[in-house]
C-alpha cells in the first residue's frame, strides 16, 4: 500500500471511530508499527490528526475518553482503597526501592509510609 493510501486509510477509520491505536492501525494497514508511527507523526505535522500516547485521535475535538477525571476517581470507593494503600504502604521496608504510579489508590499510600526519609524519584 502507498504511502498515501495508508494516511487516507488513516482518516477513514479516524472519521468513523474518532479515536485508534497503533496496533489497531497495524492489522488495518497490514503495515509494522514502525510504518504506522511514522505515518501518524507525518499527518499529525500536516495538521490531520492528533498523536497521541498508542494512537490518534480526529483534528475535529470531538473524541472524549470515557475515563473519569482523578477528583471523581478518589472519591470512588474511599475505603477499600485506604485498605489497600495501607497495606500496600505496610510491605515496603528500609532500602526498598519501590516505583509507585500514579492513580487515586495509589495517591493514598503516602498517609501511610513510615519508612522516612522517602527516597522519591
Amino acid at each position: 500500500m502507498l504511502t498515501e493510501e495508508r494516511y487516507a486509510t488513516i482518516l477513514r477509520i479516524l472519521e468513523e471511530k474518532k479515536a485508534v491505536t497503533v496496533l489497531d492501525l497495524t492489522k488495518a494497514l497490514d503495515a509494522s508499527e514502525s510504518t504506522v508511527r511514522r505515518d501518524l507523526t507525518a499527518l499529525h505535522k500536516s495538521g490531520r490528526l492528533y498523536k497521541v500516547y498508542g494512537g490518534a485521535t480526529s483534528i475535529d475535538n470531538n473524541y472524549s475518553s470515557s475515563e473519569e477525571d482523578m477528583k471523581t476517581k478518589r472519591d470512588l470507593y474511599p475505603e477499600e482503597k485506604i485498605a489497600i494503600a495501607r497495606k500496600a504502604a505496610s510491605l515496603i521496608k528500609r532500602r526498598d526501592f519501590v516505583y509507585i504510579d500514579a492513580g487515586s489508590t495509589t495517591l493514598r499510600m503516602i498517609d501511610f509510609l513510615t519508612v522516612k526519609p522517602v527516597p522519591c524519584m
